[in-house]
């Protein structure tokens, strides 16, 4: 039976092993949403997926549709590796929270084109930046703030996509409070 292939853009949020050589992959995709897909073999070493599928790069992923509605991963191509950001430590600790805060509020395949354009331009500007752990801090709360605003859970009443990162330097503990009471009332 033939299976449509589709095809997105996309960045790994998180992953874990399954069996002796499956991973499953939390990916944020620019057309589907958040997709969780299963690359099947990928931690063999002969696996031609193996080394594309790291952490912190943008890809072009293709997917097929299985029985009961999952997805499985069939192909990817890097598209940056934000090379940068891959060298500073402090850097991906500050995307990985960022990840795991974005992979946990998005529930289900909901497509967000905002939302997926802000997080685009934030890995740009970190791949692109040179910034302190004060800097990263102020980022890593503005990108949420963000999110949390892109998904509903934050008053209109600010602009969050407005805001600079003076604001939030300037409010850091009751921004980060913001964050707190927002993903409480979510129940996520």
């Amino acid at each position: 039976m033939a299976r449509n292939i589709y095809t997105t853009e996309g960045i790994i949020l998180k992953k874990f092993n399954v069996g002796e050589a499956d991973q499953v992959f939390s990916i944020f995709t620019k057309d589907f949403g958040k997709l969780m897909a299963k690359a099947q073999g990928v931690r063999h070493l002969k696996s031609k997926l193996r080394y594309s599928l790291s952490g912190f790069s943008f890809c072009k992923f293709s997917f097929v549709g299985t029985l009961g509605n999952n997805w499985r991963l069939i192909d990817v191509e890097e598209k940056n590796i934000f090379g940068n950001i891959r060298k500073d430590a402090l850097k991906i600790k500050y995307i990985s929270s960022v990840f795991l805060f974005l992979d946990r509020l998005i529930q289900g395949e909901q497509v967000d084109i905002n939302l997926w354009d802000r997080l685009s331009k934030f890995l740009l500007f970190l791949e692109n930046k040179d910034l302190g752990e004060k800097e990263l801090s102020s980022a890593e709360i503005l990108i949420k703030l963000r999110i949390l605003y892109f998904l509903g859970y934050l008053d209109n009443s600010i602009k969050w996509e407005n805001v600079s990162l003076d604001f939030v330097d300037k409010r850091k503990s009751f921004l980060g409070s913001v964050i707190d009471r927002s993903v409480a009332r979510s129940h996520l």
